[in-house]
């Protein structure tokens, strides 16, 4: 500190000696000044007049209060130019002031700092600087100020400009005062400990106040901290920022609590004429991150006369204040305030912006007075300065604005009905101002108003609507009329119900007015489609919705568009029907053709397309369609309708017509049954002739394209029973509507969709043809059969009787002598027929001519049977045909050709032959069929169409000779059998077990043959064993392998996958048998084939075991086969994967480097292999006898159980590994990393994670592992972390190199621990700290130190109850230090005491930090301080030794340690301590005296009469003012319970010497002293709540005061005190004094001189009091001081009624009806000046007015018995 500073720090001292000395008479170092010298014209008595003015003693009723207090004297202070005002809270749980307090509370302040005249109001009552300056912005109104921090601290510090002082509420012993009596400061707290809170690096402001906080209040003031309310910046003028934070000393950090600021203050608005002004406002909450923009209007008000006041006298405006929240509030979970007064009061108001105003405030602070008339004058305001906040805010801003500023509206009820008056008010006036914007005629941006009660809100539907309007640029300028305006959409909503309702603004239901609506701004006409559709959708609504309005029905407005115009223009109709579709596509297509048929379909009305489309995309199309059907303004169209529509008699438009169905078949705009439904039933057609055709049954094909032309020559016979052709038009290529149809293609939709037909599918109607005469062509003819056989071939069909009788009788059949009917015509079918016919018939015929039909009339034989004709064979006689058959087959004269005539002659008789079954009898008797066992009868005899080889091949059946017969046989397969023949395979099948025979050669067995067999299997099951025995015995299957027997052969699937196979493996050949093989699998499994992977798998393990088990060994080729299968099984056959990996198991097939190993001793190599191969010995497959193929099986070689993967291997890790047993000269890093994974493989597959004891043995003893000092084995490692390097690095020992493995050797700490190497923290904690004994260099040392505190490395308990665990003690500057036992280190030396006298103890703080402070208390157990046994010792050494005098330092160490630490130590102190010190005033030393020689100075009073006559050291040290570190009242106590008596105990006093006067004066004096209000505030203390005496009890202490007797002198009264130690020795004093009470007597002794002004004697009033509260039976001292507070304040004004009666009152004091009647019988002289109290013990405190005149009197009796007391 340079001297400047130094210079200025004594000017502040002597500035506070001096109000010391001057203001409370306190001179601590005139020895020789008396009490009794005093001038009675003394500063306090001033100080107490002025106190009495001001009426500033009323306490908060909560504590937080003085946080309001603070912050209010902080937005008082003044600031320097360019500072940010700032105020910042933090409250820490480090007892910076020494004090003992749990916790405290710092306030940092940035303004210019405490000014002289600010420190003499800080010890004043009611003269603060800030008096009669509210016109200047001050805020403080109480008076009391800082005082208020006594709520939660008992001695506040300030420490600002030079000044370091502090206060305390106990009374100072040199005046009896406290609270405002300055201390100075001299040690703690010091800056460096402010600036280690504050923030290291950060310049102290100017102002820090500190306040210990009492413990009761700790939790109190933490939560009231956190809850600041951020919106208390809002009305204070300077401070713009506001901080709270907590420090927490154990882990040095913070943490913030609160923090505000202004983070903008924008938009300063002037309005001079109205006294107003608005701006903005960004509050911004650090801690939160948040920020919300406040509104803020200020307007000033002259005040009302009539609330004028005198606690505002000077004061003619009111300056009021509004804030209006733009955004969510900043309240961070606190009340959210509603009324300022500059500072937030806890009024909940409701309302959603804040009040601020000079508002006077209850006592409290919390409210503000409702009833007051000032108050209730700013109230009166609010409502005109909302207003016009209001209006010009919405007068300035953009619509979103205006609707945050209209949630500003106090729509909820205030708890306060005051403050319900200013809602009511806020109401009226906005109701009669246009504030609301609504839907106007402004064009722009520019917002029309309106007052509330002229705006409707329209129904949201509606609303909806009308926002779709505008959208589309649509005006509402017709939609407000009649009066009423519209709200402005965006505020029409949920968000605003309250407000509007509010403000009166109604819903507006009236049918007819939206009806209005819709017609005069055009809606239906200007409205998009999708907002049409929902304006439809509204007219539906409404009248189910609000049927209360009784509105009449609605005029839809239905769009369309006019179909016969060129223009596409939307018109709206009000009552015509408007046709609708509900396929959109389909709409556009019909409406498109609508124009084409314009004049058929006049009188349809469409939709216009997108109203279509809004219609259909409509999530209530179907509900609004049938409305409007119900309405009948709305029809469905389908496209039926339509073409009925569109049907009329012009041919050219039906044909247009038929076009327009074509093109819609042709877009897929209509089904395919809906099409064909129009055609056949609705669509007029236009004919051959031009003629249009509607309703027809039937249509024909047109002629010219049809049979029916050929046949009728074009001419429709069934014309009139409405069968019609279908016209040629129809077939020409046509553009119609803009498409074109291709030639023929619209004729073919309309054949196709009318089911047009011709003949022969023609069924006629029952008419006669036009054929009777008609000489029909061959073409016709046969078009005329071909018909009548189609008619004749349907069963259900029978032709009409005109149409039989037409064709039989006409003219039309060409026979050899011309034309002819058919019932007179022959027809010829034989080349003998007509002769056998001539001989057996009579009658004559006409042959038909088979040259004129070109050979083909024989076919028509049916057709010409059924319409008449004669037929050859319809005359032959059976009979003789049958005997001449019978004679040539016994004559074995029939040939082949004979053969196949009988059968054709069988297959045209088959009938008649049935009626003579003799001869067919004997016909089938006799041999005359060639088969392959010669000529045999027909029923001994086969005939098989398809098997016919294969039978031959494998059979002795008798087959009919092909061969012989030729291929013709083939087409009389029924004949034969009709003969007898067996044709049937499964008749062949049943002689298969006989005739069953295998040739010699099975390589002759064909194809086919092989093929039968399998159906025969088929067929006959296993119901013939016989036969599948012997098929199965028979090596007949064809496999790769040549011809093996059925259980020898595989039928093998490709889709088992890619196998290579053996020339052995006896596989069939699917390439001989070809893909119907596949077809037999269920055949060949039933004679043993394997067919399936099951039955396959055993056949070809047991092929490959063969292979293996050859002398010769596998080849390459058989392992790659095996595992190929492998591969099939596994995925084709899971569940038989571990069967076949049984079987190969064991077989040593794979070649290794061990030579041929099986499978599970075996290592498919792998790169992570490779880099342990050099140190261990591995089964690796050898890749080159396997080739490189080998690594494509890996998966079936892990099947098969061969490791493939390296952590499959760590067991041949185990059984190979061959390590160093000394250092290497080289082990890679990578090996070494590759072992470790090994060994955590390892670990895995143990249960219990434990290595196999072979490995442990191996991997433990070789040094293989690389360290800093070389490589070592395992057991010698120390794993460390990559965090501990830097601190580890000086220390050079056995840990594993990191630089060498990289940081993922940490991945291995497990293997590493598992092996024996040191990982886990403690264990190397252990290792280093081992390591680190051996060191002597400090600079070795403190890092490795740091790396134990780091770890929280704590020693054994045993080692560390031991106290021999060696420390390191470095020096200051050096390198070097020594090792010491933990047993005598100590942390701290409190005081420097130990270090001063020599004792053998170690004081770490003077080596190590803070942290490592902590840590040795932790790890070491090391005592903070110097144990009870060290100090005791030190005492004792002192009492014993030469040490008689003490130092003050000595004596605060040690007894500071004995008042902390007293609970626990008192009894050993007390039988150790025989001395205590005392202080010497004389020689100001300090010196140990014996106990029984010392006193307790109870009595400063007493104390300092014998401390002036007695030069010894008589009264115990305790601390004065500049070492304020230990508690005096509790140091008392503890030199009491040691065995010091109190002063007061001791000491003996009586009256030495007074002149008395008559008894008749001293009866007066008495009256005049001891008088009615004295013995009234009596009575009202003994019967407050604090005390309780009962009535008797009370009563007779009031009667032992008014018993004592008044002895007045002239001279001051001289009083002898005598004091007795137990020693016996004795020592006396002589004290003079105005007033003296000497109890034994019942005596006061009073000097006349002073009575007469015993109002003003401060002396006189003092020791009165203590006298008369001595008087009364108390035990508590706290009360006892209270009650003297109280009769010091009453005889200042003589206890006059009104000054009793207002004590009473403040104190919440009362005095019963019966304490009334016994104060009156003992003054009955005064009875009728003494108003009686009467009120019940449950009554309240009085409340009587002050008596006339009583408030103009110059001190104040209302402030004094506030000030010297509490609230008792």
């Amino acid at each position: 500190m340079d001297e400047d500073c130094e210079e200025s720090m004594r000017q502040e001292k002597r500035h506070i000696q001096t109000i010391r000395r001057e203001k409370f008479s306190i001179t601590a170092d005139d020895s020789s000044s008396s009490t009794s010298q005093l001038s009675w014209s003394n500063p306090l008595t001033a100080d107490l007049h002025q106190a009495v003015a001001n009426l500033s003693a009323q306490l908060y009723a909560k504590d937080v209060h003085f946080l309001m207090e603070l912050i209010q004297n902080a937005e008082d202070n003044e600031y320097p130019a360019g500072v940010e005002p700032s105020l910042e809270f933090i409250i820490t749980s480090k007892d910076v002031t020494g004090t003992g307090a749990p916790a405290t509370l710092l306030v940092f302040n940035n303004e210019i700092g405490f000014s002289r005249m600010n420190i003499e109001s800080l010890c004043s009552v009611g003269l603060s600087t800030k008096k009669g300056r509210k016109k200047e912005g001050f805020i403080g109104e109480k008076g009391i100020g800082f005082k208020s921090v006594f709520l939660v601290s008992n001695r506040p510090y300030v420490f600002s400009n030079g000044y370091q002082i502090r206060f305390s509420d106990e009374p100072e012993k040199g005046c009896g005062i406290g609270y405002i009596v300055p201390e100075w400061v001299e040690e703690r707290p010091n800056n460096h400990e402010l600036e280690s809170i504050y923030g290291m690096g950060k310049e102290l402001p100017a102002t820090t106040i500190i306040l210990p906080l009492r413990p009761e209040k700790v939790k109190g003031v933490k939560k009231q901290l956190s809850e600041v309310h951020p919106e208390l910046l809002l009305f204070l003028s300077k401070i713009k920022r506001l901080s709270v934070r907590e420090h927490v000393e154990e882990c040095s950090k913070e943490e913030t609590l609160c923090s505000i600021s202004i983070s903008s203050c924008t938009g300063l608005v002037s309005m001079e004429d109205a006294g107003a002004s608005s701006w903005y406002v960004e509050l911004f909450s650090h801690e939160e991150d948040m920020k919300c923009q406040y509104y803020m209007w200020h307007q000033a008000f002259s005040v009302d006369p009539q609330s004028k006041t005198d606690g505002r006298k000077g004061v003619d405006m009111w300056n009021i204040s509004l804030a209006f929240p733009l955004g969510e509030r900043l309240n961070r979970r606190t009340v959210q305030a509603g009324i300022y007064a500059f500072l937030p009061t806890t009024m909940v108001t409701n309302f959603p912006f804040i009040i601020h105003s000079d508002f006077i405030l209850a006592s409290s602070r919390e409210t503000i007075l409702l009833d007051n008339e000032w108050n209730l004058g700013i109230l009166d305001c609010v409502g005109p300065a909302f207003m016009l906040a209001f209006h010009t805010y919405v007068s300035n801003h953009s619509l979103p604005e205006i609707a945050k500023m209209l949630q500003s509206v106090p729509v909820h009820e205030s708890s306060f009905p005051v403050l319900n008056n200013v809602r009511e008010d806020i109401k009226d006036l906005l109701k009669e101002k246009a504030v609301l914007p609504c839907e106007g005629y402004s064009m722009g941006e520019q917002i029309d108003f309106c007052k509330p009660g002229e705006a409707v809100r329209l129904l949201p539907a509606f609303w909806k609507i009308l926002n779709k309007a505008k959208e589309r640029g649509l005006s509402l300028d017709n939609a407000s009329f009649e009066g009423r305006f519209i709200l402005h959409n965006l505020l029409d909503s949920k968000d605003f119900d309250g407000v509007l309702n509010f403000l009166g603004v109604s819903r507006l239901h009236d049918g007819n007015w939206y009806d209005r609506c819709i017609k005069r701004c055009d809606l239906a006409v200007n409205l998009c489609h999708d907002t049409y559709v929902d304006l439809i959708c509204f007219m539906m609504d409404y009248p189910k919705s609000y049927k209360q309005f009784h509105f009449k029905s609605w005029q839809i407005p239905i769009r369309h568009v006019e179909h016969d115009t060129s223009s596409s223009n939307m018109h709206i109709t009000m009552s015509n029907k408007v046709w609708y579709i509900s396929d959109t596509k389909l709409y556009d297509w019909l409406y498109r053709w609508s124009q084409t048929f314009s004049s058929q379909t006049s009188s349809l009305y469409f939709m216009p397309a997108e109203t279509q489309i809004a219609f259909a995309a409509h999530n209530r199309r179907q509900e609004i369609a049938d409305w409007l059907c119900k309405k009948n303004r709305l029809e469905f169209i389908t496209l039926d309708k339509f073409v009925q529509s569109s049907c009329r008699t012009d041919a050219k438009q039906m044909v247009h017509l038929a076009f327009f169905l074509y093109f819609t078949h042709v877009n897929n705009f209509a089904m395919e049954h809906t099409l064909r439904g129009i055609c056949r039933n609705n669509l007029p057609v236009v004919d051959s002739c031009g003629s249009v055709h509607v309703g027809s049954k039937k249509f024909f094909l047109p002629a010219s394209r049809s049979n029916w032309g050929k046949l009728f020559n074009r001419v429709n016979p069934f014309l009139g029973e409405k069968y019609i052709d279908i016209g040629e038009i129809y077939a020409e290529e046509r553009e119609v509507n803009g498409n074109i149809a291709p030639k023929d293609s619209v004729l073919n939709f309309l054949i196709e969709y009318t089911s047009a037909v011709d003949i022969p599918l023609l069924q006629p109607p029952d008419v006669d043809l036009p054929i009777l005469d008609a000489k029909l062509t061959c073409e016709q003819a046969f078009l005329l059969l071909d018909w009548v056989n189609n008619l004749t071939a349907n069963y259900y069909y029978t032709m009409p009787k005109k149409f039989v009788s037409s064709l039989r009788c006409g003219r039309w059949v060409k026979t050899i002598s011309g034309f002819d009917k058919p019932e007179n015509c022959f027809l010829d079918e034989g080349r003998n027929s007509f002769m056998i016919f001539q001989i057996t018939q009579s009658r004559p015929v006409a042959v038909i001519d088979e040259q004129y039909y070109e050979g083909r009339i024989a076919s028509y034989s049916k057709a010409l049977r059924q319409i008449g004709v004669t037929l050859a064979t319809d005359g032959l006689s059976h009979t003789a045909i049958m005997k001449g058959f019978v004679s040539l087959a016994a004559s074995n004269q029939m040939s082949g050709g004979r053969v196949l005539f009988l059968l054709n002659f069988v297959k045209h008789s088959k009938e008649k032959l049935l009626g003579d079954p003799l001869l067919l009898g004997q016909l089938k008797e006799k041999s005359w069929l060639v088969t392959s066992q010669g000529l045999l009868p027909p029923p001994a005899s086969y005939f098989i169409r398809s098997e016919h080889e294969a039978l031959l091949q494998l059979s002795d059946l008798p087959l009919v000779d092909k061969r012989f017969y030729g291929p013709r046989i083939g087409d009389y397969e029924n004949e034969l059998m009709f003969l007898g023949v067996m044709v049937n395979i499964e008749q062949v099948f049943r002689q298969i077990p006989m005739k069953l025979r295998f040739p010699a050669d099975a390589s002759l067995i064909s194809r086919e043959s092989a093929l039968f067999l399998l159906k025969c299997i088929r067929k006959l099951g296993e119901s013939e064993p016989e036969v599948l025995e012997k098929i199965k015995n028979f090596p007949w299957i064809k496999t790769i392998a040549g011809h093996k027997f059925p259980n020898e052969c595989i039928l093998y699937d490709m889709q088992w996958g890619l196998l290579m196979f053996s020339s052995k493996m006896p596989l069939i050949d699917v390439t001989y048998y070809g893909d119907d093989i596949w077809s037999f699998v269920m055949e060949l499994k039933v004679i043993g084939v394997a067919v399936d992977l099951s039955d396959t798998e055993k056949k070809i393990t047991d092929v490959f075991k063969s292979l293996l088990s050859s002398s010769s060994g596998p080849t390459c080729s058989d392992v790659a086969m095996i595992l190929n299968y492998v591969k099939c099984i596994s995925n084709r056959m899971p569940h038989a994967l571990p069967d076949l990996v049984s079987c190969f198991s064991g077989v040593r097939f794979l070649k290794t480097r061990h030579g041929f190993r099986c499978p599970s001793e075996s290592i498919l190599f792998d790169p992570k292999w490779g880099t342990i191969c050099t140190y261990v010995d591995l089964p690796l497959i050898d890749d080159g006898f396997h080739g490189i193929n080998i690594y494509s099986y890996r998966s079936e070689l892990k099947c098969l159980g061969a490791v493939v993967d390296f952590s499959e291997g760590p067991h041949f890790v185990a059984r190979g590994l061959q390590l160093p047993k000394e250092p290497p000269g080289f082990f890679s890093a990578e090996a070494a990393l590759m072992l470790l994974h090994c060994t955590g493989l390892l670990m895995k597959r143990s249960t219990d994670s434990a290595l196999p004891e072979f490995f442990l043995a191996k991997i433990r003893d070789g040094k293989w592992l690389k360290t800093n000092i070389g490589y070592k084995s395992p057991k010698e490692c120390v794993l460390i972390q990559s965090s501990w390097q830097s601190l580890l690095k000086p220390l050079n020992g056995p840990f594993v190199d990191e630089v060498f493995y990289g940081s993922q050797v940490h991945l291995y700490r497990d293997q590493l621990k598992a092996i024996g190497a040191i990982v886990d923290t403690h264990d190397v904690c252990f290792h280093v700290y081992t390591l680190l004994l051996s060191q002597q260099d400090n600079q070795v040392i403190s890092p490795v130190l740091g790396f134990l505190e780091k770890n929280r490395w704590k020693p054994t308990s045993e080692a560390v109850n031991s106290g021999e665990i060696p420390l390191w003690l470095p020096e200051r500057h050096g390198i070097e230090g020594k090792w010491v036992p933990s047993k005598l280190c100590v942390l701290h030396d409190k005081g420097n005491l130990f270090s001063v006298n020599n004792q053998p103890l170690h004081f770490l703080e003077k080596h190590y930090n803070k942290k490592m402070l902590r840590y040795f208390s932790f790890a070491f157990e090391v005592p903070h301080f110097p144990s009870i046994d060290a100090y005791l010792s030190l005492w004792c050494s002192w009492e014993n030794g030469d040490h008689d005098e003490l130092t003050v330092e000595e004596c605060s160490s040690f007894w500071n340690y004995a008042v902390a630490n007293w609970n626990q130590y008192a009894n050993v102190v007390k039988e150790k301590i025989k001395k205590v010190p005392c202080t010497c005033t004389a020689l100001g030393t300090i010196q140990l005296v014996d106990i029984e020689n010392s006193a307790i100075p109870d009595d400063l009073e007493l104390t300092s009469w014998f401390t002036l006559s007695n030069e010894e050291a008589l009264f115990v040290w305790y601390p004065f003012e500049d070492s304020p570190t230990i508690p005096l009242r509790q140091l008392f106590d503890i030199y009491y319970e040691i065995g010091v008596k109190r002063l007061s105990e001791m000491v003996t006093s009586s009256v030495a010497f007074c002149i008395r006067n008559s008894s008749r004066e001293d009866l007066v004096l008495k009256r005049r002293l001891i008088v009615s209000g004295l013995l009234k505030t009596l009575l009202g203390v003994l019967t407050g709540p604090r005390i309780r005496m009962p009535l008797r009890e009370r009563h007779e202490a009031v009667l032992a005061v008014l018993n004592l007797k008044v002895c007045a002198s002239d001279e001051p009264v001289m009083v002898d005190h005598v004091l007795v130690f137990p020693s016996l020795k004795e020592y006396s004093a002589k004290e003079r004094r105005v007033m003296f009470l000497d109890k034994s007597a019942q005596t006061i002794f009073v000097h006349r001189g002073t009575f007469e002004k015993r109002h003003t004697s401060i002396e006189f009033i003092t020791y009165f009091a203590r006298a008369i509260s001595s008087m009364l039976p108390l035990d508590m001292a706290y009360i006892y001081n209270d009650i003297c507070r109280l009769i010091q304040t009453g005889i200042m004004f003589g206890f006059e009624e009104g000054a009793v009666k207002f004590i009473l009152h403040t104190e919440n004091l009362h005095i019963y009806t019966e304490d009334e009647e016994f104060l009156s019988a003992l003054f009955s002289t005064e009875q009728s000046s003494t108003p009686s109290l009467r009120r019940s013990p449950r009554a309240g405190p009085s409340s009587l007015p002050s008596p006339p005149g009583f408030s103009q009197k110059k001190r104040s009796a209302e402030f004094i018995a506030v000030y010297r007391g509490t609230v008792l």
